[in-house]
């Protein structure tokens, strides 16, 4: 019981803040982050304003603030998989990358459908080079994604063309982020991809079609783009990317809990 309140009144004077809070979390996240730790001071344990507050310092980037909250959620419920997801990927943005995968895995054994904890787990694979592992997390989450945004499955694609690209197999990393481009995804890491990628591929068809010879420099000038599409489709055994074109840049491919929702 806070001091100067009885029980009921502090109770309903924290779902009141909770009430403001959720009235400007959308656009003004600050304000109810304010809202949420003072409805957190008046009932600590009421589980929907802990979650709430814990979601908001996550989107805020305030990742110690937020593992304090989310362990305070998962002291009021321990069975929250959301809560253990957000706590992994709190970690996994202060670079406590086997904290973040201890918590990831703790997520998938309680329920293996997690989506957020499945994502940062293959983050956590890809920031130590486990690429094939990577792989077959991202492809599963993409596989059983029917519901997924197109940004959201622009975002794995991304992420599925990185590491198919440190893999070796950079002619699907190709095709790739050619389809991502040419759908209006426009960032500097889809960027950066797709020229790398193409780079390889085009030595790879240089190394395949003899030395750089007059008639081989003319031949490639003239194939282009259609030599590389061909070449990428006849080796390429991934999944592209199916979304409507549009303008967007995913910078944001490893950034907060909106990218990873």
């Amino acid at each position: 019981m806070i001091a100067g309140l009885g029980g009921k009144k502090a109770e309903e004077a924290a779902r009141i803040e909770l009430q403001r809070a959720q009235v400007v979390m959308e656009k003004k996240p600050d304000e109810a982050l304010g809202h949420l730790v003072e409805g957190r001071r008046l009932d600590p344990t009421n589980l929907e304003i802990a979650l709430d507050l814990a979601r908001v310092e996550v989107r805020l980037a305030r990742y110690s603030d937020a593992i304090d909250s989310l362990q305070r959620v998962l002291a009021l419920d321990g069975s929250s998989g959301e809560a253990l997801g957000l706590l992994s990927l709190s970690h996994f943005r202060m670079k406590r990358f086997d904290k973040s995968e201890e918590h990831a895995r703790h997520a998938l054994a309680m329920n293996e459908g997690n989506r957020l904890a499945v994502e940062v787990l293959a983050d956590c694979l890809r920031a130590r080079g486990e690429w094939s592992l990577a792989i077959n997390e991202i492809r599963g989450l993409l596989m059983d994604g029917a519901d997924l945004d197109e940004g959201q499955k622009a975002r794995l694609h991304l992420k599925l063309a990185h590491c198919l690209l440190r893999s070796g197999s950079h002619s699907q990393a190709w095709e790739i982020t050619r389809t991502l481009l040419r759908n209006g995804y426009s960032g500097n890491q889809v960027h950066d991809i797709h020229r790398e990628s193409e780079a390889l591929n085009r030595a790879e068809i240089s190394e395949a079609f003899g030395g750089e010879g007059p008639i081989q420099r003319l031949f490639l000038w003239i194939a282009g783009r259609h030599i590389l599409h061909a070449f990428a489709f006849g080796r390429k055994r991934g999944q592209g990317p199916k979304a409507r074109p549009r303008a967007e840049d995913l910078e944001g491919a490893e950034g907060g809990p909106n990218e990873h929702s």
